[in-house]
């Protein structure tokens, strides 16, 4: 296994996705695991912010983790074969067109930073997939050299011939047996098309949405992907960045897959998202990256459940250095539940660091701006309280002081210290009357 698929299976792993459909527990199990994928924390180090590893089309690195099915695999992912996507003739509507499958399997890549290997040769191009779908004519094309898969995607008009034809997406190195889904919106709205390949017999379900009710359930909309022998391809409605395929074999769900944006689609993504309130006005006390970066993780995690949801800033700014900054967001859904949103970053002599969490919904009841809130992230504090509020004592579990951090319109980001964890946080007016105190949330669990 070479240097090139480990981006592949880190983010099939990031990516994994609900539980199967079970005829009792479905509803539970789902909720259960979705809550833990999102509850995992987003680090990355580099020059973008973390949601720019979620979205595009960029080229795929591997080697750290074995491939499904090879040799070398010390524990099969469930349901795993050994058939290749590769050697599975061509399916879709145009599985007949000899043709016109040609000249589309002739059609250059457009390989840039696919190093260090080349690119596979134009003679091992073959198309696995074609059809028309939501006003497009979708082909998926497969390549290798030296045994190892590669494969991109065109698109162009409902219809269109050959020529008109485009490659939509970089070249991905595939591991072999993997399905791979692709998301477009050619309308250049959010809403767009689904598309998953992978063997004969897989079946696929798609997650558009997660709402979320007054008592604080969360209801992951997940159903079934219309399909035929391995391949489904649908329409979907919310946000392109939330929309998630889910691949069965044999029965059982697969453990990873790939899912890649088209370009249009990675960009419709990673737009700056709306619509954040701030009545404290505390939005110039933090970059828009870092509170793009909590706003996206918010689309990503509820999709189209964020329908009618208002989003308010609740704390921001720096947390003690100057190169470093946190921001949290809360949103109350229609239902009058609630949700919080934290990020934090930081710049780094290799660029920018990056985390970002959720915590549990909490039921309709205390509307956001009266909340008492202490969530902690990467050994800071993010703090929102009485608008009077002037300072912040911070206590360990026996109710010592630790230390205390200024307040801005009773909110505040800093340090929590190295030393004991902080379990509660006092807020005092400025003349240091105790106006209110509250416990450390958890995130992360």
């Amino acid at each position: 296994m070479d240097l090139m698929d480990v981006e592949t299976q880190l983010r099939s792993h990031l990516a994994a996705r609900p539980a199967l459909r079970a005829p009792d527990d479905l509803a539970e199990r789902t909720r259960v695991r979705h809550r833990r994928q999102r509850r995992q924390q987003a680090a990355v180090v580099g020059i973008g912010l973390a949601v720019v590893l979620v979205f595009g089309s960029v080229p795929v690195l591997r080697g750290l983790l074995p491939e499904v099915g090879s040799s070398d695999t010390a524990a099969p992912s469930r349901g795993v074969t050994s058939q290749s996507l590769y050697d599975v003739p061509v399916r879709g509507a145009l599985a007949g067109d000899d043709a016109w499958l040609q000249a589309v399997a002739a059609l250059p890549w457009l390989a840039d930073g696919f190093a260090p290997d080349a690119p596979p040769p134009v003679d091992s191009h073959r198309v696995a997939w074609a059809g028309d779908e939501a006003g497009l004519r979708i082909a998926f094309v497969l390549g290798q050299v030296d045994g190892r898969l590669s494969g991109t995607w065109f698109t162009g008009p409902a219809g269109a011939e050959p020529g008109q034809m485009t490659q939509a997406t970089g070249v991905q190195r595939l591991i072999r047996n993997q399905p791979l889904a692709f998301v477009d919106t050619p309308d250049g709205g959010s809403s767009g098309v689904l598309v998953v390949v992978g063997l004969p017999g897989d079946t696929v379900e798609h997650v558009d949405g997660t709402t979320v009710t007054a008592d604080g359930e969360e209801q992951v909309d997940r159903r079934p992907l219309p399909g035929e022998d391995g391949v489904a391809a649908g329409e979907f409605s919310g946000p392109a960045s939330s929309v998630r395929a889910v691949v069965s074999r044999n029965g059982r769900e697969l453990d990873s897959m790939s899912q890649v944006f088209s370009d249009r689609a990675s960009a419709i993504a990673q737009a700056p998202v709306a619509g954040l309130t701030d009545p404290r006005e505390l939005r110039p006390r933090a970059s828009a990256e870092t509170v793009q970066l909590v706003l996206h993780m918010a689309v990503d995690t509820y999709g189209a459940g964020l329908d009618g949801a208002t989003p308010v800033l609740l704390a921001a700014g720096p947390t003690g250095s100057g190169r470093a900054e946190m921001v949290l967001v809360g949103y109350t859904f229609r239902s009058g539940a609630t949700v919080l949103v934290v990020g934090h970053t930081e710049l780094t002599e290799n660029g920018t660091s990056s985390s970002v969490s959720t915590l549990d919904p909490q039921p309709a009841g205390t509307p956001l701006a009266d909340q008492l809130l202490a969530v902690p992230m990467d050994g800071n504090l993010a703090l929102s309280g009485p608008r009077e509020a002037a300072t912040a004592e911070l206590l360990d579990a026996g109710g010592a002081l630790l230390t205390s951090l200024p307040l801005v319109a009773g909110t505040g980001v800093g340090r929590a210290g190295d030393g004991p964890a902080v379990a509660a946080v006092r807020f005092l007016a400025a003349d240091d009357t105790v106006l209110a105190e509250t416990p450390v949330s958890e995130t992360g669990r």
